[in-house]
């Protein structure tokens, strides 16, 4: 439950409505469909001959659609890839089907090696300007003119503006997502060799310091991250914890804080974007703000001077 209604997983999309329906959500259904296979042919459910057949008709082509649109695919291929190896070892398959993988990955070094051509950026620009629609400086359409060291110095600059409370904002928020989850997922996997929790728990910490690297919207990473990690907690079997008194009423009071008590912004966390506010609570006022938005002038007058001021406030 900690994992499924943490505010950086479920109700990460839940919170932040700018979040929701993205493009990421190919790469996390992506994943999501892949663990279900490969746990149905660990299970004996499914035979090594139809893992392979959905593997390639459609893992290896969903890599490939979602790297055209989403070049953030790119990066979680080793996730991907350790999925394959687990239940190949698992089924005692060929390894030989590891060797698909290289397709999404020429398409990727492809794909940015064309990146480095800026010479039709100017077209854009002038097809997007006459729909009348106008570009500030921070606008991500700006970053086209760039490469990869474009990306690297704007996070660079995010962190150098970065005050010490910002940064201690930024450095919890991944402990209380990324950290979290990791943990859980070390703490309560059973039945499985210790080399594949070291393999994931490597892929993820390297991913995550790429990334932060290359993005500032640090929150969808985090995101992006955590949903990547709960698909191993349905490949391999959990362990049963039994949490006796008085620790199960602490469990459950830091369960409850830990829901409700805190959200995950979708943006660069510390720098303009705050964790320390509740998710349902920001909701429940947006809402209210907004039914009282529909309220007639004269029933607004009904309503007690001090809200009315702090609603028509909240929903400036």
């Amino acid at each position: 439950m900690l994992v499924l209604l943490s505010p950086a997983t479920i109700f990460f999309s839940i919170y932040d409505t700018e979040s929701f329906c993205r493009k990421e959500i190919f790469i996390i259904a992506l994943i999501f469909y892949h663990s279900h296979i490969a746990k149905l042919a660990i299970n004996k459910k499914i035979n090594i001959e139809q893992y392979i057949y959905k593997f390639k008709l459609i893992i290896i082509i969903s890599l490939c659609i979602n790297s055209l649109f989403y070049d953030l695919q790119f990066f979680f291929l080793p996730v991907h890839f350790l999925i394959t190896y687990i239940m190949i070892k698992f089924s005692r398959g060929n390894e030989k089907i590891l060797k698909l993988y290289l397709l999404p990955l020429i398409l990727n070094i492809f794909i940015i090696y064309k990146s480095t051509n800026f010479s039709n950026i100017e077209y854009i620009y002038k097809s997007l300007y006459y729909t009348g629609i106008t570009f500030k400086p921070d606008d991500a359409i700006w970053y086209l003119q760039g490469n990869i060291f474009v990306a690297l110095g704007q996070t660079l600059k995010f962190f150098f503006y970065y005050s010490y409370s910002a940064f201690l904002e930024f450095f919890i928020s991944f402990i209380l997502s990324v950290g979290v989850v990791l943990f859980l997922f070390n703490f309560y996997i059973k039945n499985i060799s210790q080399n594949y929790i070291n393999y994931f728990n490597i892929i993820i910490t390297v991913i995550a310091f790429v990334l932060l690297l290359l993005s500032v919207d640090f929150g969808r990473l985090f995101y992006i991250l955590c949903m990547h990690i709960i698909p191993f907690f349905y490949i391999f079997e959990i362990k049963k914890k039994i949490i006796k008194f008085p620790i199960n009423i602490f469990a459950s009071l830091f369960l409850f804080c830990y829901i409700f008590f805190w959200s995950l912004p979708h943006g660069p966390i510390g720098y303009g974007f705050s964790i320390y506010n509740s998710g349902i609570i920001h909701n429940a006022k947006k809402n209210i703000s907004h039914a009282f938005s529909l309220l007639s002038d004269e029933q607004k007058l009904k309503v007690p001077s001090f809200i009315k001021l702090e609603l028509e406030k909240y929903n400036k």
